[in-house]
């Protein structure tokens, strides 16, 4: 509860300072806790976008957010949201070995379950993102070859 305050206060403030046309990301059921505004290609507006950012990070507590810069946008999102442990929470849930789980990713804020699953040599990645920590997936293929990591990963699961 605590956490999902800090974040709706932190995004209220950034609403506020930032131009009312920026594209949000729309995360249905997930705008609850992660808020994404895109700058694109506009590197004057990723500019205008990460200072309020940075200005609020720190101004206020945020000791129960977490943020991922990408190439075009930033993920703001509550700290215990992550896919690693959504992973776990569905593989518990329908009784699935955490050995059988897949992860397919193309940024930072993928890494956690990229990290996860990579234990197991099932990671994928799409793109030529450099992640953090020196991360390297098993797998990667070019930037917007997701059919083509699909037929891989489907090819693994002997589905072809």
């Amino acid at each position: 509860k605590a956490e999902l305050e800090q974040f709706r206060t932190f995004m209220q403030i950034m609403r506020k300072q930032l131009p009312k046309d920026i594209f949000w990301s729309p995360n249905g059921e997930a705008n609850d806790f992660v808020s994404t505004p895109f700058w694109n290609e506009d590197m004057k507006l990723k500019e205008y976008i990460l200072n309020v950012f940075f200005e609020c990070w720190k101004t206020l507590p945020h000791d129960k957010l977490k943020y991922f810069e990408n190439r075009d946008a930033i993920d703001i999102m509550i700290s215990s949201v992550d896919k690693a442990n959504g992973m776990k929470w569905v593989s518990e849930m329908l009784n699935v070995p955490i050995s059988n789980c897949y992860a397919l990713g193309d940024s930072d804020n993928d890494l956690p379950i990229l990290l996860k699953t990579q234990e197991f040599s099932k990671d994928y990645v799409v793109g030529n993102h450099k992640f953090k920590g020196g991360y390297e997936p098993s797998h990667r293929f070019g930037t917007g070859k997701y059919e083509e990591m699909l037929d891989a990963l489907l090819r693994d699961l002997s589905l072809y």
